[in-house]
């Protein structure tokens, strides 16, 4: 089974795409509607695959993350310590103990 919360920032890889378009717009932009509706279809063309490819990664490992019951802190710590191409470690229980560690 898969998880997918109704709206969550963290597990829709679009939203990543957009921040990084939405930044190179406002550096290239002189905040006019007609160069700005003219650039941003060529500032999306530009984000690179590479990046939108780790975007998915990322999404994938949070909601590994949520699927094993974690949440909060304790999923980012997770999300940050384990670098599997799309899931959490199903070893929890020693990322929750390493999150725990870390706190204090």
């Amino acid at each position: 089974m898969e998880f997918f919360p109704k709206f969550h920032c963290e597990t829709n890889p679009i939203e990543r795409v957009w921040s990084v378009a939405k930044k190179k717009a406002r550096e290239l932009c002189d905040f006019s509607f007609v160069n700005l509706r003219n650039r941003v279809p060529l500032i999306l063309e530009e984000v690179p695959i590479s990046s939108i490819r780790a975007f998915f990664r990322r999404a994938w490992r949070y909601i590994s993350a949520y699927s094993l019951g974690l949440d909060g802190m304790v999923a980012d710590s997770a999300v940050k310590k384990c670098k599997s191409h799309r899931k959490i470690s199903e070893n929890v229980d020693n990322l929750v103990d390493m999150y725990n560690q870390e706190k204090k």
